[in-house]
């Protein structure tokens, strides 16, 4: 009975798991069923999309055979699938990238894992196009890679462009390296890019340069400067160009500043800057304009004569008045007019030297009037009685940034020009200084103007007037309408370069017969120029130990005098051995040395070296009339602080020997 029981109940157990498995096969069968389903729309979906997608799709076989190509592949390579199927990916690759496909192709199947490579296929017409494509392993169920599907678009465009660019750059580069000196600096003046002529010029390697800023390597009025230039740049949007010297080459430049613009035409945070050796040009131009200062100083010779005489018999006449005059007051009036006599003739000597000189003079505020004037003082003695000059300055300041000894050369040229025009019969001569506004709307009649603010300079007389035929010669180099011996043709050439370096413009307005008006602008700066005080009641004192050398006995006696009406304890020579000999025997002992250059023997620069050899911290100070040897930029290397052209007055000298030992107190 038991085993019965057991029997049917073992049975019944069988039974139910039997329906277990039955009901268990009929919902594998089923899943099955809808797995194959789900296959099935899957595959057409995927097949609708490869078929429809810009990219083109690939299976590749182990071997690198088409299995299976998207009509996108066929429609940008213009094959048809009879083409393609069966056939390797390597038959339309170009020779030069098959051996990389290859062994990238090779590398991805090793790696297992996706790679993108670039490279060129032939089109069904003959040419070739680029394509970037990623290929991924396709695997099975045991993990094994069984295909590979490629994905890939055309790239022919973009690699035009990277082609043309990198020409663009092969171009610029050769441009680049071909000009003297070229760099690119953000708007912060850092460097950006430098060409080889430029890293030469400076001596720097070039990655000590890249990111560093344009003052670490320049003088600091040179970054001044070019920080400024930089500046102006960003803000207009135009290029411009500017003169500058290299202080460390003693070279002259000319460097063009141009904005580096974006797609929509605004300045970006870089500036390319290009510079010229014009050295030889300048030197050439300050030739010719020393020729024809020359040949100006030639022309005013009779006015310094003249001028020089005035003087003469002013110091004259009041000497011998003093020397006879009882009265105290009446003596030291006598003397004062003697004292500005010679300040007349101190300027005069100044002035000559300063205009005969053919060193480079460095542009600073002046003010036009008092230039103006006194150059009127010196043309009138040198201009025919027949001729009267009117002048008309305006009261207010005239500051513009220039050389006063540039400006005395404008107005000599353009004067003698119209006493010339007026021959020997005479007539006005009329100079006129006033500031003016130019306007946009006039630069149609001045190309060279910009708007803005000048000081308008006019010279207007009322002679022959100018042949319209010649009118736009005037201003060549040696064309002159005077006869042989009369003139070198260089006058009008030379005001219209000066007028140029600073940044000026000059027109002119004749008609035969009824005169000449020539219009000089030049920029208008606001700066202040300060007259200098003279205040010879409170001069500075001292009671400090100065040693003073000069080889005329009156003058080293004078110097003494004065220093030692200041306070100062004074030990004054007449030879420079006798000097050294003194401060030999106690180096220590002087606080201050002044010297004349100009001595027999021993020159002053030659006692300032041995004296500095001995205590490099003794304070020189050297006095010179003229010398062709010295001057102040030679005196400084020497080591010599102070450098002062004679005459010396007595406030000058309390002045610079204070500040000299005032600065080296604090120090």
């Amino acid at each position: 009975m038991k085993d019965e029981r057991k029997t049917k109940q073992e049975l019944l157990q069988e039974l139910v798991s039997l329906r277990q498995r039955i009901a268990e096969m009929e919902q594998s069968e089923s899943e099955r069923k809808q797995m194959e389903e789900a296959l099935r729309k899957s595959e057409e979906t995927l097949k609708l999309i490869t078929d429809n997608m810009s990219d083109m799709v690939r299976v590749l076989d182990l071997q690198g055979n088409n299995v299976y190509a998207s009509p996108s592949h066929y429609s940008v390579l213009g094959y048809k699938p009879e083409d393609r199927v069966g056939k390797s990916t390597f038959d339309i690759v170009h020779p030069d990238d098959v051996e990389g496909l290859i062994r990238v192709f090779s590398e991805s199947l090793a790696r297992r894992q996706p790679t993108m490579v670039e490279y060129r296929v032939r089109h069904a017409n003959g040419h070739y196009v680029w394509l970037e494509t990623v290929g991924d392993p396709i695997r099975n169920d045991k993990g094994d890679i069984t295909a590979v599907v490629v994905s890939a678009r055309d790239i022919s465009e973009r690699k035009a462009s990277e082609e043309r660019l990198r020409k663009s750059e092969e171009r610029y580069r050769a441009l680049a390296y071909s000009i003297d000196s070229m760099y690119l600096v953000d708007r912060e003046c850092r460097y950006l890019f430098i060409n080889e002529g430029y890293r030469q010029r400076i001596g720097i390697p070039l990655e000590e340069i890249i990111g560093r800023r344009y003052n670490e390597f320049h003088p600091k009025e040179d970054a001044r400067e070019f920080t400024e230039k930089v500046k102006e740049v960003y803000e207009s949007g135009k290029p411009i160009q500017h003169e500058y010297i290299s202080e460390r080459e003693q070279k002259y430049f000319i460097r063009t500043f141009s904005p580096v613009m974006d797609q929509e035409g605004k300045s970006i945070s870089a500036v390319t800057v290009a510079a010229k050796d014009i050295t030889d040009r300048k030197h050439l131009e300050a030739h010719l304009l020393q020729a024809q200062k020359m040949e100006a100083l030639g022309t005013l010779s009779g006015g310094i004569a003249h001028d020089f005489n005035n003087i003469l018999s002013a110091m004259i006449g009041y000497t011998e008045l003093t020397m006879k005059e009882p009265d105290e007051e009446r003596r030291r009036r006598n003397l004062g007019q003697v004292l500005r006599s010679c300040d007349r003739a101190r300027d005069l000597v100044t002035q000559i030297l300063t205009f005969s000189h053919s060193t480079f003079q460095e542009h600073k505020p002046i003010e036009m009037g008092p230039v103006i004037q006194e150059g009127l003082e010196l043309l009138r003695a040198s201009l025919p009685s027949t001729i009267m000059i009117r002048k008309e300055i305006a009261p207010e300041p005239a500051i513009i940034s220039g050389e006063p000894t540039h400006i005395h050369q404008i107005l000599m040229n353009l004067c003698t020009n119209a006493a010339h025009a007026m021959g020997e019969k005479g007539g006005l001569l009329e100079v006129s200084l006033s500031p003016v506004e130019i306007l946009s709307q006039q630069l149609f009649s001045s190309p060279d103007l910009q708007a803005g603010s000048y000081i308008k300079l006019a010279v207007s007389d009322t002679g022959q007037g100018i042949d319209p035929a010649i009118m736009n010669r005037i201003f060549d180099p040696f064309f002159t309408t005077k006869k042989t011996g009369e003139g070198t043709g260089l006058g009008l050439s030379v005001v219209y370069g000066i007028v140029k370096s600073h940044d000026g413009a000059i027109t002119v307005e004749s008609e035969p017969g009824k005169g000449s008006v020539f219009s000089v602008y030049f920029p208008k700066v606001k700066v202040d120029v300060q007259p200098e005080i003279h205040d010879l009641k409170s001069l500075p004192r001292g009671s400090e130990r100065v040693l003073f050398i000069d080889d005329e006995s009156h003058l080293a006696e004078m110097g003494g005098i004065m220093l030692e009406t200041l306070g100062y304890d004074v030990t004054s020579c007449t030879n420079c051995t006798e000097a050294f000999e003194a401060f030999v025997k106690h180096p220590d002992r002087f606080d201050l040395v002044i010297t004349d250059m100009t001595m027999p023997v021993m020159t002053g620069a030659e006692l300032a070296r041995k004296i500095l050899k001995i205590n490099p911290e003794t304070p020189i100070i050297l006095c010179t009339g003229h010398s062709e040897f010295i001057n102040e930029e030679k005196a400084r290397e020497i080591g010599i602080r102070e450098f002062l052209m004679k005459p010396v007055s007595m406030k000058t000298l309390a002045n610079v020997v204070r500040d000299i030992l005032d600065e080296k107190q604090d120090c």
